[in-house]
């Protein structure tokens, strides 16, 4: 496969991968309470999706010049800002995971399940930015592809 069917084919399943899990964090952000109920696991979930899209970028990082010269329209950066963004996003939703297993547990005070739900409805909004940037540098590189 030629290192320009690559880019396109990671690129590819970036996007896909990417809009799936932005589709799951707006049901979440309409529904907080019922999505998390339903699937107790949302933020392990959604930490394991976001691996296979942090492959994408290594491979498309591969098949990219060490160095991309200034008048290249697809840069090494878009990728490694990607990979990067979907690195931290795992580690906050291992916070997030915890909060959600303290909002479910029976045991827990009314109090601080409170503070729990407000501490992840605080955060949706700021991972939805994160997935919607990440979807508009997959697309530039998709036009810059298409150029």
């Amino acid at each position: 496969m030629q290192k320009n069917e690559i880019i396109k084919k990671e690129t590819e399943e970036l996007l896909e991968g990417v809009d799936e899990i932005e589709e799951s964090f707006e049901e979440l952000e309409s529904d907080t309470l019922g999505v998390l109920a339903e699937g107790p696991d949302f933020f392990d979930n959604r930490a394991e999706d976001c691996e296979p899209l942090i492959e994408n970028c290594e491979e498309a990082l591969k098949a990219l010049p060490k160095i991309t010269p200034p008048a290249c329209k697809i840069r090494r950066k878009q990728y490694e800002d990607i990979k990067k963004k979907l690195e931290t996003l795992i580690d906050d939703f291992e916070d997030l995971q915890k909060s959600t297993d303290t909002v479910l547990n029976p045991a827990t005070e009314a109090a601080t399940k409170t503070s729990e739900l407000l501490t992840i409805a605080i955060k949706l909004p700021d991972v939805i930015k994160e997935f919607a940037f990440m979807k508009k540098e997959c697309e530039k590189i998709k036009k810059a592809m298409l150029l």
